[in-house]
């Protein structure tokens, strides 16, 4: 079962909504309600959902938002609700279509945050349904919040939105918090494997597990952040207030806490700090980059991106096949011997790079024999073509040594 528009609009009008056009339409059903923030979006609309939008897509464009109202009516949604924030004046031709549809156009008052109206209008709808009790009330609400920010993360995240002015505008109409701000991203490992024979259901199921133990541990910690969800990672958005030691305790007892309630192992990236909200992709891309480093080095499951630049501008700049078959030309052979012949030449130009070049302490550290050593640093420099008494050819053979791991 579904409410009417005329009902959803007994509640806007208490929140300072007004019906510009459409009464004709009031006795629409509504069984959702969704927003509206690209142009582009008639291949998305259905049937009965009463759509919300900030209006900033549409904001010099008339004749668009004339075409989304009658995609709107063509395709059977419930009514739109729009803010006039970013137009000098309301199009009376958008008004003039929707009074000739009888489509119910809604002007929203600007500073009326998007989740303030489609709480009580989706509390509404369930109640005439189910008589919700309180609980799942609340849980209808927070379901309705996470759904909002999870598009608006997308959104910025994709480039779908490219004014920094409509990200904040947006994050602000879901209180999100005021930056400067940094992300912590949480990632499942080998989650492929963990949901191999789960159906849909089990996995969204432990999505929303490890969305609650987060939010409700950082509730604990009173550190306030918004949690967004993306595939099988979970991004907390906070203020750069929190210190970043403060950070890596909090987020490494939430990993331990997810561990032994679910039997999942969790990485995290902390990223650096950013003063907007349109910064955010590249927020997230350092905190990605910052978890797959720590993966591969297995130093630690939560990691620093600021701590780790050296490895991150490796990564990156190994993207490029140039430096693929750089360190191919260097190391090959090496490769190709101890794999022929079970040796440790790699492992023993990594260890005397790693002192310095300096061969006591090698032999040491690998408990060879200095007689041993020498033999397979000569064998290095034959198969190489570098003199390893030179520091130059030390660094030239480290550096290939480190990138390696990125190619």
């Amino acid at each position: 079962m579904a409410i009417t528009v005329a009902q959803a609009y007994e509640i806007a009008s208490r929140l300072g909504c007004r019906l510009l056009a459409g009464e004709k339409g009031l006795a629409r059903d509504v069984s959702f309600i969704d927003s509206i923030e690209q142009p582009d979006i008639e291949p998305w609309i259905r049937k009965n959902i009463f759509y919300i939008t900030t209006g900033y897509a549409f904001r010099d464009d008339a004749d668009k938002l004339c075409s989304l109202v009658k995609a709107l009516y063509e395709k059977d949604a419930a009514a739109l609700a729009i803010k006039s924030r970013f137009m000098e004046s309301f199009p009376e031709p958008v008004v003039e279509l929707a009074k000739q549809l009888g489509f119910p156009l809604i002007l929203m008052p600007d500073d009326l945050p998007f989740i303030e109206l489609s709480y009580p209008i989706m509390v509404a709808i369930v109640e005439k349904q189910n008589n919700l009790l309180e609980f799942t009330k609340l849980k209808l609400f927070e379901y309705s919040t996470q759904v909002m920010d999870n598009n608006l993360f997308v959104d910025i995240l994709t480039g779908n939105i490219k004014i920094p002015d409509e990200a904040d505008y947006r994050a602000n109409a879901l209180n999100w918090i005021k930056p400067p701000i940094r992300l912590v991203v949480m990632d499942i490992d080998d989650f492929e494997s963990y949901i191999q024979n789960k159906n849909e259901e089990d996995i969204q199921n432990t999505k929303d597990a490890v969305i609650n133990m987060i939010k409700e541990y950082v509730g604990r910690k009173q550190v306030k952040c918004t949690v967004v969800n993306k595939n099988d990672s979970f991004t907390c958005i906070l203020s750069q207030s929190y210190t970043v030691e403060m950070l890596k305790q909090v987020f490494a007892e939430i990993s331990q806490r997810i561990h032994d309630k679910g039997g999942l192992r969790v990485s995290a990236g902390i990223s650096s700090v950013a003063e907007q909200f349109i910064d955010l992709g590249k927020l997230y891309e350092e905190a990605r980059d910052a978890i797959s480093i720590g993966r591969l080095h297995r130093s630690s499951d939560i990691m620093y991106i600021e701590e780790i630049r050296f490895e991150q501008a490796l990564k990156r700049m190994c993207k490029d096949p140039f430096y693929k078959e750089y360190t191919n030309g260097i190391l090959s052979q090496l490769l190709e011997y101890d794999k022929k012949n079970e040796g440790h030449l790699l492992e023993t130009l990594e260890t005397l790079i790693a002192h310095m070049g300096v061969r006591n302490t090698t032999a040491e550290s690998l408990f060879l024999h200095r007689n041993t050593l020498a033999y397979r640093i000569k064998k290095i420099e034959s198969l190489c073509g570098y003199s390893l008494d030179d520091s130059d050819n030390l660094f030239k053979l480290g550096l290939a040594l480190k990138m390696r791991h990125y190619i």
